[in-house]
């Protein structure tokens, strides 16, 4: 019987878990690739996304005025 040779993990030695948030400059960098390569929709997708997130995560908050 022959064996065949185990192949090494494709994710060997990669950050494995939960990523680091986005920063600004990095959000960017993709939309201004976007917009300059004419992906419309997945510039879309990602304003959509950021619209999304921004509303449910960084609510103001509004205090009465007496």
């Amino acid at each position: 019987m022959s064996s065949t040779p185990r192949r090494e993990p494709w994710n060997k030695g990669k950050f494995i878990g939960q990523k680091p948030p986005l920063r600004p400059k990095h959000l960017w960098s993709i939309r201004t690739g976007l917009q300059m390569d004419g992906w419309t929709r997945d510039l879309a997708m990602l304003a959509g996304r950021l619209a999304t997130i921004s509303f449910h995560h960084h609510l103001p908050r509004f205090t009465e005025l007496n």
